[in-house]
């Protein structure tokens, strides 16, 4: 029964790792109250299901419920993801902060789309269930307790996680609001055991409870940067040129956006998990197997480097001392001279034909402005179609 009396009648306390969204639910159902009932009752009609995924809303709904339950505004406040996050993190919104966590994406007070993880063994051992921050790290999808894969939605009926939506009357958050099936009961039938990404999982582990991370003996990495360097080292396997023989190399089969069509972020948990899974791959014993494999796939510096104005200096440094370094294009300058040889002695002024001159194997850097130098050269009055430095 909900009263708006200055306290509540029931006031359960919130897990140390609780989400925020999570403990609302729970405070609801103890003073029997549907969720979304509550908030509009409590908190003055406050929406907080979309609001307060994150972070607090400009209304600060935890200064109204620590009023209501005598639990202090500090301690709800370390609830929100953000402010786990800068426990760990230092700040969020910066550069090295991209996509740390899973997107929610809250309409009518319905998640539409799989906002949050979960470990079925975590909510069967719990003797009151709740919702951790962490499950909501896209660089965690396993249980590292558990070595369990996490689910992102129920496995009977594939909704989304939407634990605000259930009948009070059912006074925990483990059931499916959908088909009310349990999501931590015979999780044996669909949970998989964890693989390479299990080692992954231990360093973003690590870094949530230091600060930091150990990548080797003499090497210490602040979370931050450890997690950019991460996402530039996943690049391999989204952009167009080495997506396919890394997918490939690394037994990749679900379905990846070439060149960032598909953040990671979006992708389906299970190749979320494949991806991880090759990632910590590359960061076992580093640098040594991040640079074998690099060899072994023939990557240059580019592959990381590409579009990105910072680079944290754990990854830098070993991409430019040990991973093999960038193309060196021909200058207009070179591109010109060659194409003029090719017109004095009339041979067809073409691309091809420029990088043989150059000695490029046939291939070499378009521009518009080499598009221009062509054009000015180009004539239909020629003898050969086809350049080759004699043997």
């Amino acid at each position: 029964m909900v009263t708006t009396d200055r306290q509540l009648p029931a006031r359960p306390r919130p897990f140390g790792d609780e989400h925020f969204l999570s403990w609302v639910t729970r405070l609801a159902f103890a003073n029997l109250c549907e969720a979304t009932h509550f908030t509009q009752v409590v908190l003055g009609g406050m929406d907080i299901w979309g609001g307060c995924v994150n972070g607090a809303s400009t209304l600060r709904p935890e200064v109204i419920l620590a009023e209501k339950t005598n639990i202090s505004v500090a301690s709800i406040s370390r609830l929100y993801s953000v402010n786990f996050a800068r426990r760990h993190y230092l700040e969020l919104n910066s550069l090295y902060a991209r996509s740390y966590f899973l997107p929610a994406i809250c309409v009518s007070r319905i998640f539409r789309h799989n906002w949050i993880q979960f470990c079925p063994a975590c909510l069967s051992e719990d003797r009151v269930a709740y919702f951790r921050n962490h499950w909501r790290v896209s660089l965690l999808p396993v249980c590292t307790r558990h070595n369990l894969n996490m689910m992102d939605r129920c496995p009977y009926c594939s909704s989304p996680i939407n634990f605000h939506q259930l009948p009070y009357h059912e006074q925990s958050l483990s059931i499916c609001h959908n088909c009310l099936h349990s999501l931590s009961s015979q999780y044996q039938n669909f949970c998989q055991p964890c693989g390479d990404t299990l080692y992954l999982a231990h360093l973003v582990e690590s870094g949530i409870s230091n600060g930091w991370v150990k990548l080797s003996k003499n090497n210490k990495v602040m979370m931050p940067l450890f997690v950019a360097g991460v996402r530039l080292i996943m690049k391999l396997f989204f952009r167009s040129k080495t997506a396919n023989k890394a997918r490939e190399y690394f037994g990749i089969e679900g379905p990846i956006g070439n060149d960032n069509k598909i953040a990671f972020v979006h992708l389906p948990i299970a190749t979320r998990i494949e991806v991880l899974s090759a990632t910590s791959q590359l960061l076992k014993h580093w640098p040594d197997r991040f640079i074998e494999i690099c060899s072994a796939l023939n990557l240059n510096q580019s592959t990381f480097k590409i579009n990105e104005p910072y680079v944290p200096f754990w990854l830098y440094n070993t991409l430019d001392m040990k991973v093999k370094r960038f193309k060196a294009w021909t200058s207009d300058e070179e591109f010109f001279s060659a194409a003029s040889f090719l017109k004095k002695f009339s041979y067809l002024v073409s691309y091809s034909n420029i990088a043989e001159v150059l000695g490029l194997d046939r291939s070499c850097h378009r521009t518009s402005n080499r598009d221009r130098i062509i054009m000015s050269l180009y004539t239909s009055d020629y003898e050969h179609s086809v350049f080759h430095w004699p043997k």
